[in-house]
C-alpha cells in the first residue's frame, strides 16, 4: 500500500523539479502584453481588462433578451437567442481568440473557457429552467464542428474545446458526435457579403443520432459570431432533426 504512494510522490516530485527547470530556460510571457507570467498564457491584468457582456441577445434584431429561453420579439430565426462573452473590437479578446485559433496556443483554453463561464454565470442562463431539466439530460451542448480535412490540418477543434470545459463545469451533456460538416466550405472569413456568407454554409451540415436530440434543448457553442449565417445553419439543421430548441453562445461577436 505504501510503495505505490511513494512511487507518486517521487514522481510528483521530479515532475515538479523539470516544470522548475522548464520555466526558468523557457518562461511564460502574457500573449498580449508580454509579461512574464506564472505559467499562465495570459496576465491577469490582461484578463481582468476584458469586458464581459452581461446578457443574451435576440440574433436577429440584437434586442437584450432577460430570458434567454423567453424572448419578447417575434423574430424569425432558428437560432433562439444568442449569449456572445464579449466584443471582438475588444483587443485582448481578439489577440486570444487569433492566438488560441490560428497559433495554435492550446494553453489559451483556461481564460478562454474562463470567460465563458463567468459569462453564463453572470446572465443567470440556468436559473429560468425547472432543474430536473439540467439532471436530466435534457441540455446538450454541442461545438459547431470543422470538416474533417481542416480538424486534421489544424489539429483540434476550437469549438469542441470549449464546449467540453463549459460542460465540465455545468456538468452538463455534452456530444460531438451528432452534428457533422460535411461539406468542407471556404473559410467564412473570405467572404464579406452577407448573401454569399448565407450561400456558403448551404447544406454544409448533417444530423447523425437524431434520436439523441429528440425535444431537447441545444447550446451551440463556436469562437467568434459574425453575420450568424454559420451558427443559424447548424440550428436549422438540429432543429430539422427534432431538437425542441437552439440558442448559441460564442465567445466574441463580430
Amino acid at each position: 500500500m505504501n510503495l505505490p504512494r511513494c512511487f507518486l510522490f517521487f514522481f510528483y516530485l521530479l515532475q515538479q523539479i523539470w516544470f522548475f527547470f522548464l520555466d526558468l530556460l523557457f518562461p511564460w510571457h502574457c500573449v498580449y502584453c508580454g509579461i512574464e507570467t506564472k505559467r499562465q498564457p495570459l496576465c491577469s491584468r490582461c484578463f481582468n481588462s476584458i469586458s464581459l457582456n452581461s446578457g443574451f441577445i435576440c440574433p436577429s434584431c440584437k434586442r437584450r433578451v432577460s430570458n434567454p429561453w423567453h424572448k419578447p420579439c417575434h423574430c424569425s430565426s432558428p437560432l433562439y437567442s444568442l449569449g456572445t462573452v464579449g466584443n471582438y473590437s475588444d483587443p485582448i479578446l481578439r489577440t486570444i481568440i487569433h492566438k488560441f485559433k490560428y497559433n495554435t496556443i492550446i494553453s489559451l483554453i483556461n481564460p478562454l473557457s474562463e470567460l465563458l463561464c463567468t459569462f453564463l454565470e453572470k446572465s443567470r442562463i440556468f436559473k429560468f429552467l425547472p432543474q430536473n431539466k439540467i439532471t436530466t439530460g435534457q441540455i446538450i451542448i454541442i461545438p459547431i464542428p470543422l470538416h474533417k480535412t481542416k480538424k486534421r490540418i489544424r489539429g483540434f477543434n476550437q469549438a469542441e474545446l470549449l464546449a467540453h470545459k463549459i460542460a465540465q463545469h455545468f456538468q452538463l451533456s455534452y456530444s460531438n458526435k451528432i452534428l457533422f460538416r460535411i461539406k468542407n466550405n471556404k473559410p467564412q472569413v473570405e467572404i464579406k457579403n452577407r448573401q454569399l456568407r448565407e450561400a456558403n454554409v448551404k447544406g454544409i451540415f448533417a444530423v447523425r443520432n437524431s434520436e439523441k436530440i429528440q425535444k431537447k434543448i441545444i447550446i451551440l457553442v463556436d469562437d467568434v459570431y459574425t453575420t450568424g449565417a454559420t451558427m443559424k445553419e447548424a440550428a436549422r439543421v438540429l432543429k430539422q432533426a427534432g431538437a425542441k430548441k437552439v440558442i448559441g453562445i460564442v465567445i466574441a461577436r463580430g
